[in-house]
């Protein structure tokens, strides 16, 4: 219930729940949600901020693909000037709004950055306290992506975006917008110089997909991929059982000294725990609930931390105190 969707809740059943929970001590997650309800409630109520979300949502509805009258272009740029760029939707939402300006350019940079970032990095773009801009381009995050497949501009970078989310991402409603729209104009290209300047990393992972196992752990045992590389965009995403061996320690105490949190998702695959932990001389996992507690303090790291201590079954009341304590504050 505390993950539910907050906008998608009955309000009688909110005023129930209250009910209920009036005597419970302040600090209860159950209070700290609903006060945190109220706060969504609250958000975006002012005549003004209401009128800012109708104009984009209008915009977003248009049958145009290009603004030219100049009041409505410079109300576009003064949203721009004030949607963050913090989650996915509000990337998409950006993107797509520079795209009606006819800022071509500024459109595909927002993508292409976004899309040469690790996958690790992306996921860590939290929405605890979403903006009204993140909830606008989530509620239309349909149609913005067909407005963007559709553009007459080169929708070069774009599909590759399609291409990033398929492979990184597993939000079925999100998966289910992707897969809609055709890519195989841009699948035909992977082979091209062009297309790989834009994207090295994610043009590498997909021409890997492509390969049968055996030319795939050759390609990997070769020298055209770091391991720096492999570790942050192929590892996790593909079966790597048989390219484990001692060749890949060097990055494994790399990311042990550097990043541990993607070191400990990365030991999911058993091949690659039991070689790291015969070198240590010790389990891994066992050794790291500390520190992903430790990682429940940042926003950043707070999702991709609460994952895995729910997978070692590590859920008791300070768990779930500390998770309403981030979220709901």
């Amino acid at each position: 219930m505390l993950l539910h969707p907050p906008e998608v809740i009955n309000e009688k059943f909110l005023i129930r729940l209250r009910d209920c929970v009036v005597k419970l001590p302040e600090g209860h997650a159950l209070k700290r949600w609903l006060r945190w309800i109220g706060s969504l409630q609250a958000q975006g109520r002012t005549l003004e901020e209401q009128t800012g979300s109708r104009f984009l949502t209008e915009i977003i509805n248009s049958q145009f693909n290009l603004i030219t009258d100049l009041q409505v272009k410079n109300r576009i740029i003064d949203a721009l000037s004030e949607i963050p760029d913090e989650t996915l939707p509000e990337l998409l939402l950006r993107s797509y709004l520079y795209l009606m300006i006819g800022n071509v350019s500024r459109s595909d940079a927002i993508l292409r950055d976004f899309i040469t970032t690790a996958p690790r990095v992306n996921w860590e773009r939290s929405a605890f306290r979403a903006s009204r801009y993140h909830r606008i381009a989530r509620d239309q995050a349909q149609q913005i992506l067909t407005k963007l497949a559709r553009h007459p501009a080169d929708r070069t970078i774009f599909q590759l975006l399609l291409l990033y989310l398929r492979s990184y991402y597993n939000d079925p409603a999100l998966l289910r917008m992707v897969d809609g729209i055709e890519t195989s104009e841009l699948e035909a290209k992977l082979d091209l110089r062009f297309t790989l300047a834009l994207a090295p990393e994610l043009i590498h992972f997909r021409r890997l997909l492509r390969l049968p196992d055996m030319f795939r752990v050759r390609e990997l045992r070769g020298p055209k991929l770091p391991l720096p590389e492999q570790s942050s965009w192929v590892w996790p995403f593909m079966d790597v059982a048989p390219l484990v061996s001692e060749a890949l320690l060097p990055e494994l105490q790399r990311l042990e000294s550097r990043d541990q949190l993607w070191l400990i998702y990365l030991l999911d695959d058993e091949r690659l725990a039991d070689l790291y932990s015969r070198k240590a001389g010790k389990s891994f996992l066992p050794g790291r609930r500390k520190f992903l507690k430790e990682g429940l303090e940042a926003e950043a790291s707070f999702m991709l931390c609460l994952y895995k201590l729910i997978e070692l079954g590590d859920i008791d009341e300070a768990l779930v105190r500390k998770t309403a304590e981030i979220t709901f504050r």
